[in-house]
């Protein structure tokens, strides 16, 4: 089916539902593989729907680097990679111990 469709929802509708239009015909309550196959599209057709997507890939891969080399250019985009974002410091505690702060110790009395 990925074969046939070339991964491509719409093809594998397109295939389907001429399937599913073959089976009465035959007779047939369901679709079986010598329908599928009956109804794949040609190679040809395949071929040339092949060749359309590796060129609207091949486009959209240019563009993407035209657009990095030219951002590059112009300086808007540095040639190293950028620095991992700052983590956060502070300091590392041992499980259960409790943060450094002041506590209450002993009794309050009043004293009169």
């Amino acid at each position: 089916m990925f074969e046939t469709s070339l991964g491509l929802i719409g093809v594998l509708k397109n295939h389907l539902e001429r399937s599913l239009a073959l089976a009465p015909a035959a007779g047939k309550d369901t679709i079986n593989a010598d329908h599928l196959e009956a109804s794949a599209l040609a190679p040809r057709a395949r071929l040339e729907i092949a060749r359309e997507i590796e060129r609207g890939e091949a486009f959209f891969n240019e563009t993407a680097d035209a657009e990095a080399t030219t951002r590059k250019i112009l300086g808007l985009e540095s040639t190293a990679d950028p620095p991992p974002p700052a983590m956060p410091t502070r300091p590392k505690r041992r499980v259960g111990e409790r943060n450094p702060h002041r506590h209450p110790v002993g009794v309050e009395m009043e004293v009169a």
